[in-house]
């Protein structure tokens, strides 16, 4: 289980950095979406508004962290969620749910249909890879293996 559980996380890591790639190279496709979904216009009346440079610039920054965020869940990933660490667990726990959770509750608020498609697919990806594996982070045998350690 933790094979795939790696896996899909790899998966969902994967999915998250072209999500970013998309919000720094071509940020109109994810701006576009959010301004039809907050104040029901389209990606041309809303320029005309001049906020459109600045929610382009928003949405380039926030792929930029994005992608950090991705980079350093592979690290993660890769040194301690593989090897079973419960801190590597909890970090995506705790960063996949802010990320996720975070962003699909306020795509949703905004009635950003194509953000919070995006975070639900992240959202069911992340929960799945963090809770397949629950019992080789939790189960009785690790807590075994680390009194005899």
């Amino acid at each position: 289980m933790l094979r795939l559980a790696v896996l899909i996380l790899l998966i969902m890591l994967i999915y998250a950095g072209l999500y970013s790639v998309i919000s720094i190279i071509k940020p109109e496709v994810i701006v576009g979406s959010t301004i039809k979904g907050a104040v029901s216009k389209s990606l041309d009346e809303a320029q005309y508004d001049g906020y459109l440079k600045a929610f382009l610039a928003l949405c380039r920054d926030a792929g930029i962290f994005g992608l950090a965020a991705t980079i350093s869940g592979i690290f993660i990933l890769f040194t301690g969620f593989r090897k079973a660490y419960k801190w590597a667990w909890f970090a995506f726990l705790i960063g996949g749910g802010i990320a996720w959770l975070g962003g699909l509750i306020l795509a949703i608020f905004i009635s950003d249909f194509l953000n919070t498609l995006i975070r639900l697919v992240g959202t069911g990806l992340s929960v799945l890879g963090l809770f397949l594996p629950f019992k080789a982070f939790f189960g009785k045998k690790q807590e075994e293996t680390e009194t005899t350690v």
